[in-house]
């Protein structure tokens, strides 16, 4: 496990400070950033969340982007719903 990642295993938002405090950080995609929530069932912390994940991982990017366009919500919405996602 990398660093600062262990910190979003706490909490995204504390990895993400971690992250940035470590210099271990994406430079801020304002597409990711602008996003608007794709789905009413989504709080807005679990997208928020997603959205961290997104700025900070380059592998989660095209996942974030493709979210509400490869239609899979139902999948999405098992793992927002799950109480151990």
């Amino acid at each position: 496990m990398g660093r600062g990642e262990r910190e979003f295993l706490v909490s995204p938002a504390l990895g993400s400070i971690t992250m940035t405090a470590i210099n271990v950080n994406q430079p801020p995609d304002s597409k990711i950033s602008t996003t608007k929530k794709p789905f009413d069932w989504m709080t807005d912390e679990q997208f928020s969340n997603l959205q961290i994940l997104a700025i900070h991982y380059e592998w989660f990017q095209d996942m974030f982007d493709r979210m509400s366009k490869d239609g899979r919500e139902t999948q999405w919405r098992v793992l927002c719903e799950s109480d151990q996602p």
